[in-house]
């Protein structure tokens, strides 16, 4: 998968009991920003840039309430593909706007950012996995130097 793309599944679990026991589900083992629901299964993944090119190992554990208490585990493993760079092209300047298409990989969140000394930079856009390749206008400004780049995340500001 690549980064900003979200792995979503539910764990499933039954108990024979009867009545049956309420289950609890536990992430034992992963990284920080994955979550599971302790009463539904619920799992959820969305790398950030940090963590492209690696194997994020998962393990899942269910439990029930008895005595007594039962339980099983699941492991999984997740590769996050290597991060393509962003790239900047067909760049024009009509009608005092500044124009260009910003292409890269899909799943990660873009952001556009403009300087006037390369020092200080501000974000002018911020989307969320776009359809790619897009198109960025900057409206007439009155700096006579402007600066862009392109951000990739999560996280971005």
């Amino acid at each position: 998968m690549n980064v900003g793309q979200t792995v979503a599944l539910t764990a499933i679990a039954t108990d024979t009991d009867q009545p049956p026991q309420t289950l609890t589900f536990a992430l034992l083992a992963g990284v920080t920003n994955a979550t599971l629901n302790t009463n539904s299964g619920a799992f959820s993944f969305r790398p950030l840039v940090a963590q492209a090119n690696s194997t994020n190992n998962f393990t899942l554990k269910v439990a029930d309430n008895g005595t007594p208490s039962l339980s099983a585990t699941q492991s999984f493993s997740v590769f996050v593909n290597p991060l393509s760079l962003a790239g900047i092209s067909n760049i024009s300047v009509a009608d005092g706007q500044f124009t260009f298409s910003v292409s890269g990989q899909s799943g990660p969140d873009y952001a556009i950012e403009t300087s006037t000394n390369l020092t200080q930079w501000s974000s002018e856009f911020i989307t969320n996995s776009p359809a790619l390749p897009f198109t960025w206008t900057d409206a007439a400004t009155s700096s006579p130097v402007r600066f862009y780049r392109v951000k990739l995340g999560p996280p971005l500001p």
